[in-house]
Order: structure tokens, then C-alpha cells, then sequence
């Protein structure tokens, strides 16, 4: 759900992107800040904390790693709006977003990263290169400010093709986490439910890659023990991608928050 007088960001706006980051900055809810800068382009984060005593579940929120995905960017920031629109939406949680991790290639709008050849003579992608010794700067952001860093579910927005025609996961550990999640998204909105070339789906919606060096992945690799890529598809218009990926966030955290509260009782 859009919050009143909130407009959607525009596909591939990255003016419009940073305009909303800057708005934020006049918002005390809201500590906004850079992980680097990128051929002149700041690469925002954000984070959102409940201003209440005790724990907080840590939600790592990134988006834009390939910049022809742009439904990845608009939902995160609509998840900020929505979380600052509904302080019970923020409870219990520490919320961390990196809204745009590539801006050359959104602003480009292309899948790789403009005018960065990879060893196969392409411009490199950019989710094939975390961790790597040569990774390009949009990558080495990224790993240089998570490194150490620990969350209890990241999730990292993407979109898929048109032939696509149902929302879906990828994931390392989460499985107990999405099949929930991914069940009862699956009410309203149309999920992946047969294995698909390079993906194996366990249950709708629910599956898993051989994909490697991607940002799941290296999240995964520094302790969080729940790593998930979203992905839209492409059959889709652009606000039901930006409003189901927004959907399936709601969805995955308000799994993860049942559970805690279930562990919390029993403990």
C-alpha cells in the first residue's frame, strides 16, 4: 500500500532517488548516510531503528544491483515510507537499506555495469563480483561496508524476464522462513512454481541457485544466517513488480518477527 501523498518513484530515477535519500535527512527517524561514491554518484544507506527499549531484529534491505531492475529500488524506498508512515511497522526492528547499490548501471538502465569489461570482454556483472580481488567499485562499496556486519535476514531486490510469471526467492538458509512467507504471499500474488533454467524451486515460490559471488552470497559468507534474493517478474507493469517485491519484504519480515515472538515464548 502507497502512503498518502507519496508518489512512486519513476523506473530508473535516479534524480528522483536521491531527492527522496535527501528528504530523508531532515527526518530524525532517519540516519542517512554513504557507503562511497561511485564515477561522482553517493551511494546512500539508510537505516531505521524502533526508538523503543530492548532487542531489535536486524533486516539488511538492498536493492539496484542490476540497474535494469528498477522495480528493486522503488520498492525499498517505498518499505521506508511505509515503515515511517506506521510506527508499528518499524517495532521491534532495525532497518537497514541500500536503495541503489549500483547507480552507474540504474541510471544507465542496463543490467551490467557500464564501461567496466569483465574477463569475458562484457561489461561486468556486477553480481558475480562480491568478494572478488578484482571487483569493480560498485562491488567493493558493498563489501568493504559489510564486511563484519551481521543481520538477521538480508534481502537483496531484483526483478526477472517477461517469460517469468510468478514472483519467486533464491536464497541460503532461509528455507524454513520463505515457505511460510512465500504461502501466504502466495494468496494475492502469482509465484514461481516449477523448476526454471538455473533455479531449483522446493516449494512455490521458494528456490535456490548456483549463482556464486553474488551479493547473497557474500552476505551470507560474514555470518547472516538468512540470505534472500527477490525477484519480480517481468510479466508484470512496473507498479505491480514495485508493489508485489514490496509485498514479499512485508511477507519475509513479518515471518521473521512470528518466529522470534514464537522463540521468545517458548524461551
Amino acid at each position: 500500500m502507497l502512503p498518502r501523498g507519496v508518489p512512486l518513484l519513476k523506473p530508473n530515477d535516479h534524480r528522483g532517488l536521491m531527492a527522496r535519500v535527501d528528504a530523508l535527512r531532515a527526518d530524525p527517524r532517519v540516519r542517512v548516510g554513504e557507503i562511497g561514491v561511485v564515477k561522482g554518484h553517493p551511494v546512500p544507506v539508510l537505516r531505521l531503528t524502533d526508538p523503543t527499549p530492548g532487542p531489535k531484529l536486524k533486516v539488511l534491505i538492498t536493492a539496484g544491483v542490476h540497474g535494469n531492475e528498477p522495480c528493486g529500488p522503488a520498492a525499498a524506498l517505498l518499505y521506508v515510507d511505509q515503515l515511517l508512515a506506521d510506527p508499528k511497522a518499524l517495532a521491534g526492528l532495525d532497518v537497514t537499506v541500500v536503495p541503489a547499490v549500483n547507480p552507474t548501471a540504474y541510471i544507465a538502465n542496463t543490467r551490467r555495469v557500464p564501461n567496466t569489461p569483465g574477463p569475458d570482454g562484457e561489461d561486468v556483472d556486477l553480481n558475480r563480483t562480491f568478494g572478488a580481488a578484482d571487483a569493480p567499485p560498485e562491488a567493493a562499496n558493498m563489501v568493504r561496508y559489510l564486511t563484519g556486519r551481521r543481520y538477521d535476514v538480508a534481502l537483496d531486490l531484483h526483478s526477472g524476464s517477461a517469460k517469468k510469471r510468478g514472483f519467486w526467492t533464491l536464497h541460503r538458509g532461509a528455507e524454513d522462513l520463505l515457505v511460510p512467507a512465500m504461502a501466504r504471499f502466495a494468496e494475492r500474488w502469482p509465484v514461481l512454481r516449477k523448476d526454471t533454467k538455473s533455479y531449483t524451486i522446493s516449494h512455490p515460490g521458494v528456490g535456490t541457485s548456483t549463482n556464486r559471488s553474488t551479493l547473497k552470497d557474500f552476505v551470507y559468507a560474514q555470518g547472516t544466517p538468512r540470505t534472500v534474493t527477490l525477484e519480480a517478474p517481468g510479466s508484470l507493469d512496473y507498479m505491480q513488480m514495485v508493489l508485489g517485491e514490496n509485498a514479499m519484504v512485508h511477507a519475509i519480515v513479518g515471518e521473521l518477527r512470528a518466529q522470534a515472538a514464537r522463540g521468545a515464548a517458548v524461551g
